[in-house]
């Protein structure tokens, strides 16, 4: 008996108008109408349009995910055909990829050893120093009690008030912790893949995470930013584990501790850990998933109870202070620059949120959407918006609050990553696709190394070293900004910092210089506004966006010859000086901070080593007696000449103030 005849298989692709452009062109159209709206129509219409555009948008991605099977099955037949020939020299690939992905690591180490030595030299933030000077500097006890401001990042400040020297504002001892964290994190990250033989996933993670000077910017800091950091990372790799209901013990243990750790350090990474073990419970409702939600959040009332009436009265407080910081979208697309580093991919921010967009359909395209990885990926990228949507509902927490969502991010990438390679329609690639993968990789970190710079927000430690070797003790300093009490950590209590009104003439005849803090964008009106331009001298001290400025009067009675030699310069006082000043001309190129140069007492004495502190054009050397007159040797740097140079007088009766 013959077989009945099969109907003619469905087409998967053809001529007919796919029904997507009606329906998906239509929501997205109106959805960026609404975006339009909301940036550029009045205020009235903001709110209810905060709540209209997540649900347009979401509504067009799923008319764009239904619609659009065609492209799916189209696509995924090309990929079917292709993959019947698979690419030669698979053994070649594997070692080409496991080297490319150790070269990932080294540029990653070194981007990480230039922010180490960048930060651990630059000034504290003015948060930072606030931290140190509240909590961390008055002990264990103090930390875990009080909670009068926000800047209490529990677990940072406990951690950094038990050991030695935990009132140090010295930015290394300061930020030792971040550091640890930070490289911590990166190590346990490119372990965690590597040790699976997951090379050019590991190097992907490693590269959004280790090349990114923006979050590293954050992370660093003497702050709890970098234990969050590690915190969710962690917690994103766990998470797989978590989801598995054989063996999810240890990835919930993972999971529970990263959440008391991340609440006890920030609450707000509630939002992240908390939902995230939530999730977990809701995907695999178990009696484990269930007692890990509820063994953290026992741990995190038995920490917080003596902080309790304390963070809600910070919390009802906060609006107030910190009112619109996450205020509109456009906020959002300028804290998107911790998840990719902009060093490396200059697109612009709706185009990164396009293509992020467009990864939703590379598992289905390759038949691995319902793979555990994809799960757990998909559970972070939710996770990650639903940080994002809680930042711009409640509108007060700061950019920097999202950076550690770079961590989740970046590993989620690679769990798509490893399992759109595993799957069978991309088969005949095998490791070539790693080898692609891994070489754009570090060929952009590479670029990001040849092109790196750190533009510090503040420079108050630069400042007052600068002074310290300029001028005398009991120089009285005045701060035309608001961060008085900042600069006077640094400069100690030799340098006095004054406030109010400006004593013109005790700044005529140099026992009073004037600093210039003001954080503002373009220009600003000086600090010194109606003093001969010709009788002062202006230091500038660039930051991120601007600059600190330095006015002090030029010494009236200071005699210096300057003679240019073949090894450099060598300047002459008439008699006795407590330090040097030297501008020099724009070809100067010698590195800010110390100089080494050479100084003698007199024509016939000893030549000594000496340091000297330059910044920009500017140099100031500290003589080491009074009596004078000296001789200073300072070497060649670049094409440029001297300008002037100018002696600094010993003051009679200058010392330590009291």
């Amino acid at each position: 008996m013959d077989a009945p005849d099969l109907p003619p298989a469905p087409r998967t692709t053809g001529s007919r108008w796919p029904r997507w452009t009606s329906w998906f062109l239509v929501r997205a159209a109106l959805c960026a109408g609404m975006v339009w709206m909301f940036e550029e129509g009045p205020r009235a219409f903001r709110w209810p349009l905060r709540f209209a555009i997540p649900v347009v948008f979401v509504f067009a991605v799923i008319s764009f995910v239904r619609d659009s099977r065609w492209l799916i099955a189209g696509v995924s037949d090309w990929i079917s055909k292709v993959s019947r020939v698979p690419l030669p020299g698979q053994r070649a690939a594997a070692r080409i990829e496991r080297g490319l992905a150790w070269g990932v690591v080294l540029v990653v180490a070194a981007h990480f050893a230039l922010m180490i030595g960048q930060m651990s030299r630059t000034s504290l933030r003015e948060d930072e120093i606030g931290t140190i000077g509240q909590y961390s500097s008055r002990g264990p006890v103090e930390t875990m009690t009080k909670y009068n401001l926000a800047k209490n990042h529990v677990l940072f400040n406990l951690a950094n008030s038990v050991l030695p020297g935990r009132g140090s504002y010295h930015p290394l001892r300061a930020r030792l912790f971040s550091f640890v964290a930070v490289g911590a994190t990166l190590a346990v990250v490119g372990w965690w893949f590597f040790r699976r033989r997951e090379y050019a996933e590991g190097a992907l993670a490693l590269a959004l995470l280790g090349s990114n000077t923006a979050l590293y910017g954050v992370s660093l800091e003497a702050r709890g930013y970098g234990f969050l950091l590690g915190c969710a990372s962690l917690a994103a790799l766990a998470l797989p584990g978590a989801l598995a209901s054989s063996a999810g013990s240890r990835g919930l243990a993972v999971l529970a501790l990263t959440a008391v750790v991340g609440i006890y350090t920030i609450p707000s990474y509630a939002v992240f850990g908390g939902l995230l073990l939530l999730a977990v419970w809701f995907a695999v409702p178990t009696r484990r998933s269930f007692l890990a939600g509820w063994y953290a959040f026992f741990a995190l009332a038995l920490l917080y109870l003596p902080l309790a009436g304390q963070v809600a009265q910070v919390a009802e407080d906060y609006d107030e202070k910190y009112a619109d910081l996450f205020g509109d979208l456009k906020r959002m697309q300028f804290a998107l620059r911790f998840l990719v580093p902009r060093e490396v991919w200059a697109f612009s921010d709706w185009s990164l949120v396009l293509a992020l967009a467009a990864l939703c359909l590379v598992p289905a395209i390759v038949g691995v959407y319902r793979a555990e990885r994809v799960r757990a990926a998909a559970l972070l990228g939710g996770m990650i918006l639903a940080f994002y949507a809680f930042c711009l509902v409640l509108r007060t927490p700061p950019d920097r609050v999202t950076a550690f969502l770079a961590g989740p991010f970046a590993i989620g990438l690679a769990f798509l990553l490893g399992e759109v390679r595993r799957s069978p329609r991309l088969a005949w690639a095998g490791s070539w696709t790693g080898v692609v993968f891994a070489l754009a990789l570090l060929l952009c970190g590479a670029e990001g190394i040849r092109r790196f710079e750190y533009h510090p927000p503040q420079r108050w430690r630069d400042v007052a070293l600068f002074v310290q070797a300029l001028f005398p003790p009991g120089t009285q300093v005045w701060v035309a900004g608001s961060y008085w009490g900042a600069n006077a950590v640094y400069l100690g209590p030799d340098y006095p910092v004054r406030t109010g009104a400006l004593d013109r003439a005790a700044y005529g005849r140099g026992d009073w210089i004037l600093q210039d803090d003001r954080y503002r964008f373009g220009e600003r009106p000086m600090a010194d506004e109606g003093f001969a331009p010709e009788g002062r001298i202006m230091v500038p001290f660039p930051v991120r966006g601007s600059e600190t400025r330095l006015f002090f009067a030029r010494p009236v009675a200071s005699k210096v010859e300057m003679e240019r030699t073949t090894e450099g310069w060598l300047l002459r006082t008439d008699g006795g000086a407590y330090a040097l000043g030297v501008e020099a001309a724009a070809g100067w190129q010698a590195r800010a901070g110390k100089l080494r140069v050479e100084v003698r007492e007199g024509t016939g004495g000893a030549w000594r080593r000496s340091e000297g502190r330059v910044e920009g054009r500017f140099l100031a050397v500290r003589l080491p007696g009074s009596a004078g007159p000296f001789e200073v040797r300072l070497p060649a740097a670049g094409a440029g000449d001297l300008i002037s140079a100018w002696a600094v007088p010993v003051r009679a009766g200058a010392g330590p103030a009291r």
